[in-house]
This record gives structure tokens, C-alpha cells and sequence, in this order.
């Protein structure tokens, strides 16, 4: 009877520990303009969201074009590197902040890759491994001096699901590309 008990204890928290070592747990008080997120994976059930965070800034894209890009769900700031957080990133091509406006979306599907919107799923910060996300797709709400609201979501490769809406940061500096 003992052993039998103490072999339940032990699945058990066997259990528990796979569940929480899982790539895709995320950090709460994302989604809803951080007014706090709701828990679940993928399958049909709520969809989970990141921290409230995030910045879009102008970069360099692979053919050295300029690259819109939103890196959602990460506490630094402009000029600072991305965090530990998960996070999504987001590149558009061509872009440019000072192109941002109200309405515009973006939607990325894996299924159909374009060079026009690419999307990177980072579960363990930009320290850790990317993997491209099922779909993803970011739209702007509303823009304004230095920081526009965004409504983002997509399923990473497992199958979870994340949306949320945020307020980012505008960072208007333009790299050097070429």
C-alpha cells in the first residue's frame, strides 16, 4: 500500500514536471492592453497571451531593403536588445514606421511563406531557439507619437495559441542597410 502511494506521488510529479518544462507556458498580463491574459493551449481553447511589452523599429531586411518589424512581448526599449520573455517578431517588407497607420494588418501563414511577412517564434527570449509559427498575423489599432496599439496572434509549431493587443513602441532611428 505504501509503495503503491509513493509510486502515485512519484508519476505524479513526474507529470506535473513534463507539463511545466513545456516550450510554450507563457507569462501572464499580456493581451487586452494589459489588463491581464487568459491561460490555455491550443485546440480550441483560450488563447494565451504574452507580456504586455514591445517595441517596432525600422531594420535591414536580407536583401537590405527596409524591414517594418514588431518584436511583441519583451520589456526592452529602443536601442536595447530583446529580452529573456517569449516573444513573436514580426519583419514586414518593405517598411518603415513612419508608414504606420490605423487598419493596416499583416498575416503570415507557414503553409504559404512570402518574403513580404515573416514571423519568429522565440519561447525562451531571442537567448534561446526560434521556430516559425503555424500562422501569425499583427494589426495596428491606433498610432500615435511614440507608441501604437497593436492586436496580435498565432500558433506556434505545437499548436498553441496566442493573441493579446498591446501598446508598442515607436523606434524611429533607421539603420544603415547595404
Amino acid at each position: 500500500m505504501r509503495q503503491g502511494m509513493f509510486l502515485a506521488a512519484t508519476v505524479c510529479a513526474f507529470g506535473l514536471g513534463a507539463a511545466c518544462s513545456s516550450t510554450d507556458v507563457q507569462q501572464g498580463g499580456g493581451g487586452n492592453g494589459g489588463h491581464g491574459g487568459s491561460g490555455g493551449q491550443g485546440g480550441g481553447g483560450p488563447a494565451m497571451s504574452l507580456l504586455a511589452d514591445g517595441l517596432v523599429s525600422n531594420d535591414c531586411a536580407p536583401n537590405d531593403g527596409p524591414w517594418l518589424v514588431f518584436t511583441l512581448g519583451t520589456a526592452s526599449t529602443c536601442g536595447e536588445a530583446a529580452g529573456p520573455e517569449p516573444q513573436i517578431h514580426f519583419a514586414i517588407y518593405p517598411g518603415n514606421t513612419s508608414m504606420l497607420a490605423a487598419g493596416q494588418s499583416w498575416t503570415f501563414d507557414a503553409a504559404m511563406p512570402t518574403n513580404e511577412v515573416q514571423a519568429w517564434w522565440y519561447a525562451n527570449g531571442v537567448g534561446g531557439n526560434s521556430d516559425v509559427p503555424k500562422s501569425a498575423s499583427v494589426e495596428v489599432l491606433s498610432v500615435g507619437s511614440d507608441t501604437a496599439q497593436v492586436k496580435y496572434s498565432f500558433v506556434t509549431p505545437n499548436g498553441a495559441s496566442h493573441a493579446g493587443q498591446m501598446d508598442v513602441s515607436i523606434c524611429t532611428s533607421i539603420p544603415m542597410c547595404g
